[in-house]
């Protein structure tokens, strides 16, 4: 989950009603740290917070897990 998902896309969704579910990654929710993948390449890509993800539950959006530490399985 990323933050830019939830200030552009998410709203789209759920002011036009579509259901949706959302894959997070929970240590990255909670730490806040950037995924190492975005980091290699230089991208500073927030992760959602737990606040966003208790909203999105909130409003009936189904949460997934993503793995806790999103394993490269490359």
């Amino acid at each position: 989950g990323y933050a830019e998902n939830f200030d552009h896309a998410i709203p789209l969704l759920l002011a036009e009603g579509i259901p949706f579910t959302y894959f997070v990654s929970s240590n990255f929710i909670l730490s806040q740290k950037v995924f190492p993948h975005d980091a290699k390449l230089g991208l500073n890509l927030r992760p959602n917070t737990p606040e966003q993800i208790r909203f999105l539950a909130d409003r009936g959006v189904v949460i997934g897990g993503h793995t806790s530490n999103h394993s490269d399985m490359g």
